[in-house]
């Protein structure tokens, strides 16, 4: 899984410290469930690998950094309301640091507006067998959480629903939760 995990890469404010409520928290603990279910997040240093989130109008839900997918709880679900590339920070609302992929989830959103979930996850036969299951993989390997990891999904992604990030994993990006979820177990 490349690199050891220790923690965010950019600077987080939140705007309150109140767990956010959304009807969309069944669905990201339910496919988080079947993430930790087919070890798709396995637990590493520091935490957990793998993340999830889903878009709402004009912010979208993700799961904490770290976040145990197995036994995630509501407030592991942090609402990011605004990310700057620029100057590498968030703002949030939430009583956890969002996902260390937050920049990737903002930028692919972004990217491909009609996107509205996106999960990634740690599952090396999907890397191992890229070619196989016909998936893009990027081309250089990057740091987790950085820019240049950024860079190269985005490279990648202008039609894909399903791409492996070198040494990094996955990503299933659709245009509704059950899609994103269902591409990835359609791969074993």
């Amino acid at each position: 899984m490349g690199n050891q995990y220790l923690g965010t890469k950019f600077k987080t404010t939140f705007r309150s410290n109140e767990v956010p409520v959304s009807p969309l928290f069944k669905t990201i603990k339910h496919w988080s469930a079947i993430f930790a279910k087919h070890n798709f997040a396995p637990a590493m240093p520091g935490g957990f690998g793998g993340n999830l989130s889903i878009r709402d109008k004009k912010c979208f839900f993700i799961t904490a950094s770290g976040a145990d997918l197995a036994n995630l709880s509501e407030n592991e679900i942090v609402k990011v309301c605004q990310c700057d590339c620029d100057n590498n920070s968030v703002e949030v609302i939430g009583c956890k640091n969002p996902s260390s992929e937050t920049l990737l989830h903002n930028e692919i959103y972004k990217y491909r507006p009609e996107v509205t979930a996106i999960f990634h996850g740690h599952y090396p036969p999907f890397e191992e067998h890229a070619k196989r299951l016909n998936l893009k993989v990027t081309e250089n390997e990057a740091p987790y959480g950085s820019i240049n990891l950024v860079k190269e999904v985005i490279k990648i992604i202008a039609e894909e629903s399903i791409i492996i990030i070198k040494n990094h994993g996955f990503l299933s990006m659709a245009k509704e939760p059950n899609q994103a979820g269902n591409q990835i177990l359609n791969l074993l």
